[in-house]
Order: structure tokens, then sequence, then C-alpha cells
């Protein structure tokens, strides 16, 4: 995983943002599963996921449909969401102010194509209906 960080402007403060996804179709039951090399990465994802769940940057994951598999505290402050309210949630939709669903598919289609824009910026909605406006970076992780 090689999530990647920038820090945003907002009308209150700075934010910084971390995004990547992951495809963990075929890791848990894999036979490689067992070897040495497998069980370092797997120590090292699990360092990464707990580092970015107490970092004061937002980390977010999606799956390839773009549903929240992973959030941060940070997120859950900024946003005033619980974890039980994202996790799962459908980031287009919960997030995305003026949500149109074109602009979903298109996401989509370009992440099925790995041509995702590496950089963007766009404001998110908060639980209360507000907006914070975040710039970052999206990288794609996939199991090899």
């Amino acid at each position: 995983m090689n999530p990647k960080t920038v820090r945003a402007r907002t009308t209150r403060g700075s934010l910084n943002m971390s995004n990547s996804s992951k495809d963990v179709r075929s890791h848990k039951n894999s036979p490689l599963s067992k070897l040495p090399a497998e069980s370092n990465l797997m120590k090292s994802e699990s360092y990464l996921r707990e580092m970015m769940k107490n970092i004061q940057l937002i980390a977010v994951m999606l799956d390839l449909k773009g549903c929240v598999t992973f959030c941060n505290g940070f997120l859950l402050q900024v946003t005033g969401y619980t974890q039980d309210e994202v996790l799962g949630c459908d980031w287009f939709t919960q997030f995305v102010p003026d949500f149109r669903p074109d602009v979903k598919e298109l996401f989509l289609q370009s992440l099925a194509r790995g041509e995702i824009a590496a950089q963007y910026e766009n404001p998110i909605r908060t639980k209360n209906g507000g907006e914070r406006f975040i710039t970052g970076f999206r990288c794609v992780h996939t199991e090899s």
C-alpha cells in the first residue's frame, strides 16, 4: 500500500488527506499466505493501517464499487460521522456534495482502466450538511 498525503487549505485552516484503494479478493485464502514474505507484507500492512488510524490527516480506502472499507478518526472528526455511519457506505453518495451518478461511474471506469487522476480538489459533505474543501492524491493498490 502506498498512500500519498497532501495539505489542503480550508476556510478554517488546513487538512491533510491520503486516499488509496485495495483489491483483496484473493488475499486471505491464498496458499502463499503462509510464506515468510507474505507474513512480512501482512505485518507491514498492519503497521501502516495502525499508523493511518492515528495520524492527523484524512485516510480513506474504497473498494472497487466505491464503498468505504477503511477510514481513520481524523475523517470522522472533520466530518462529524461515526465509524458505523461511514464503513460500508458509498463514498460518492455520502460525501460528494451535489452527487451525480455519472461522476461515480466515470471514476469507477477510470479505476478499472488504471487511468485514475492522481490529484484532485473537491469539497466533501459533513454530517451537518456543511462542506470542507480537500485536496488529495489517489493511489491504487491491488494484490498481485
